[in-house]
């Protein structure tokens, strides 16, 4: 009997990571089921890994992986999010808090909830500064730093988003908006927005999101999946083949004690899954049970290295 390669190795966990999610996703058809199944009879290797990397996906809070016997049921991709760990209360998400015009802001690692003046609503991510001002004519935010989740409330006046790069405007509708390495990112998953301070103004529609790139203004706009991008409302990140770089990147917003990945070999290595923010051991211990990487850990730090 031949050994397999680490290199082979690494490949099908990453596979089999990949499969966990894509088998309980909501778009999920019977030519996956049908694909899966070959995937799994081309190599006993492929099984094993499967049911590794399940085990795996138990132990960080994941709903488990199995190889179906028969078609199952489809099971919506937020359902799925949703049942990774003990709900939102392990997050440790609070009730809403009234806001009064002024800052409002979250340290590394803290969500927030506010409700505005106006009735709006909003959701802080890690280390987010929000300025808040209600005017006769307008409503505002500016915004530098971080991420937030906004409902805004049907009200007269528009109400304006401000941001390093970009203005926002709407009068009703669930905006996702991330600030971060002097970028921009602005999502609708509810109602519409018009953004202004680019080259021409935009109309934003539900499902799509402007990117606006640090280096030279630049901006694009695509329609990501809006369940994988919106997870960290529920104190998830997920990754789909994804370079190990960035998901430590990722990680790493919600803790002072910092992935370091520093091999350029290792920071190329790709995975997929649904991990809880904020518990960057976890992850840590996940991706060595994944990948060939080894993981040493300071009080200070976590470096994942080449095995």
């Amino acid at each position: 009997m031949t050994s397999r390669s680490s290199d082979d190795h690494s490949t099908s966990v990453q596979e089999a990571s990949a499969w966990i999610a894509r088998l309980h996703a909501d778009d999920r058809t019977p030519a996956d089921e049908a694909e899966f199944r070959r995937w799994i009879a081309a190599d006993p290797a492929n099984a094993q890994a499967f049911d590794r990397a399940s085990a795996v996906w138990d132990s960080i809070g994941g709903i488990a992986g199995r190889i179906p016997r028969a078609p199952t049921r489809r099971v919506p991709r937020r359902a799925v999010l949703a049942g990774f760990g003990a709900a939102v209360a392990a997050v440790g998400f609070g009730g809403w808090e009234i806001a009064r015009a002024g800052v409002v802001e979250t340290a590394v690692g803290e969500q927030r909830r506010v409700t505005l003046p106006d009735g709006s609503r909003v959701l802080l991510d890690t280390a987010t500064t929000l300025r808040v001002r209600m005017r006769q004519d307008r409503r505002e935010i500016h915004m530098r730093t971080g991420r937030a989740c906004l409902e805004v409330a049907t009200d007269p006046r528009p109400f304006l988003i401000v941001t390093s790069t970009r203005q926002v405007t709407a009068r009703k509708g669930q905006l996702d908006i991330r600030c971060d390495d002097g970028g921009t990112a602005i999502v609708v998953s509810a109602g519409q927005a018009d953004v202004t301070g680019g080259a021409a103004p935009r109309a934003l529609s539900v499902g799509e999101r402007l990117r606006v790139a640090s280096s030279d203004g630049g901006e694009a706009v695509d329609h990501p999946n809006l369940d994988d991008l919106l997870a960290w409302q529920s104190g998830r990140a997920v990754f789909r083949d994804a370079t190990l770089a960035s998901a430590a990147r990722e990680m790493n917003r919600y803790t002072e004690r910092k992935l370091v990945v520093a091999d350029p070999q290792v920071a190329d290595l790709r995975l997929s899954g649904v991990y809880r923010v904020g518990d960057t051991a976890a992850f840590a211990n996940a991706v060595s049970l994944l990948l060939p990487v080894r993981v040493v850990a300071t009080s200070d730090a976590i470096r994942i290295e080449a095995v």
